[in-house]
């Protein structure tokens, strides 16, 4: 979790980090069973499995999901992406 304003980001804010963080019992945090792939190196996977225990180890529930449409996000972002340049460029 982050935390603070970030003056190149304009979606940030000034909210203070909670300290509701200590403890993350009854928190489902899903992990894509699609991002788990031969693209992902074995060092990356080794850092998602670390975070991913100590999440658990602070009370959060860690369930495997499927995000079947992963494949499209790329073309997602991109046509999401050129609409938002248009929109800031038209202001």
């Amino acid at each position: 979790m982050m935390t603070g304003i970030d003056m190149q980001d304009s979606t940030s804010t000034e909210l203070p980090l909670s300290t509701a963080c200590s403890s993350l019992s009854g928190l489902r945090i899903g992990i894509p069973k699609e991002y788990h792939n031969e693209f992902l190196s074995n060092d990356a996977w080794e850092v998602w499995n670390h975070a991913a225990n100590l999440l658990h180890r602070k009370g959060a529930k860690i369930v495997e999901v499927s995000l079947p449409h992963t494949k499209y996000s790329l073309v997602c972002y991109q046509v999401i992406s050129a609409a938002d340049i248009a929109s800031n460029m038209a202001r």
